[in-house]
């Protein structure tokens, strides 16, 4: 019997340790994940003296030339882009945070 739990967990884990690992808004086209477009953004040699809030139209536009369909809404405080057929939001905040987190980690 205790066999068997340990049958039904592994079959369980193993693929659910996969995906936990995968990023977790990944545009389904071609698997890039937003975090990852805007780390490219942040540690690009283009931008890389740029303030954040200079990144802004650069990530709308990335968002755009991948038909994602971007939105500003809030005054222009967010953007909204279609995922997997539902809409998203990712406010200037959040993106402020990830191009430092990014540009931190890379120091």
């Amino acid at each position: 019997m205790a066999q068997q739990i340990a049958n039904i967990a592994i079959t369980y884990w193993q693929p659910q340790s996969k995906r936990a690992k995968k990023p977790r808004k990944e545009i389904p086209d071609d698997g890039t994940a937003i975090s990852r477009i805007i780390g490219n953004i942040a540690l690009s040699r283009e931008h890389k003296d740029e303030f954040t809030i200079e990144l802004w139209p650069h990530f709308y536009s990335d968002l755009d030339g991948l038909n994602l369909d971007p939105k500003e809404v809030d005054d222009g405080d967010s953007i909204e882009y279609d995922f997997n057929g539902e809409r998203k939001l990712i406010t200037f905040e959040q993106f402020g945070n990830m191009v430092s987190d990014y540009r931190n980690s890379k120091k």
